[in-house]
């Protein structure tokens, strides 16, 4: 099957069929190891191709779930994300150290 990147969608040359990944409650929807063969820093195995909310282009791990995105598309996301938002943001309160820690799934 031959990914469309830009569409999100496989097509099937033999059976001329289409097939379009599902998408997560989240929004991501993952198409599978990127051709590059760009690395998770953490994991150190391929990431997948995904797409977040139909628009966003960038990479998935699928063992530690981290996202990779460039520069500009992480920033465009962030700023979609918070455009959706109709109520003020919740007050600050304090963190745990140990939230921060990396775990694996």
């Amino acid at each position: 099957m031959t990914l469309f990147r830009e569409r999100d969608y496989y097509f099937c040359e033999h059976c001329k069929n289409y097939h379009f990944p599902e998408q997560s409650n989240e929004g991501f929807r993952v198409l599978g190891e990127n051709p590059e063969g760009i690395k998770c820093p953490h994991c150190k195995i391929v990431l997948n191709l995904m797409t977040y909310d139909d628009f966003f282009q960038g990479y998935q791990c699928s063992k530690c779930q981290g996202m990779m995105f460039n520069r500009t598309t992480f920033r465009d996301a962030i700023d979609s994300q918070r455009a959706k938002v109709k109520a003020p943001p919740e007050p600050n309160n304090t963190f745990d150290p140990v939230e921060l820690e990396r775990r694996t799934f």
